[in-house]
C-alpha cells in the first residue's frame, strides 16, 4: 500500500488542532522539523523535542523517497 499525502495533526491541549501539509520536495524534512519545534517547544523539554524531530525527519524522509515526487505528505 503506497500513501500519497499525508497530514500530520498534533492536539496540544483542549481542543486546539495544529497540522501541516508539505510538498515531497528535499526542503520538506526541514520544514516539518521547524513546523514541530514551532509546536511542540512549549509542551516538552528541549531534548525530547530534539528525538521527535529526528523522528519526524525519518518519516517525511522516507515518505519522499519512496512515495510521488512533487504529492503532498
Amino acid at each position: 500500500v503506497r500513501c500519497e499525502a499525508v497530514t500530520v495533526d498534533v492536539t496540544p491541549s483542549g481542543d486546539q488542532r495544529e497540522s501541516i501539509v508539505l510538498t515531497a520536495a528535499p526542503a520538506a524534512a526541514g520544514q516539518a522539523r521547524a513546523w514541530l519545534t514551532a509546536v511542540a517547544a512549549s509542551l516538552i523539554e528541549r531534548a525530547r523535542c530534539q528525538d521527535l524531530e529526528l523522528v519526524v525527519s525519518e518519516i517525511v524522509t522516507n515518505s519522499i523517497r519512496h512515495g510521488r515526487p512533487g504529492g503532498e505528505i
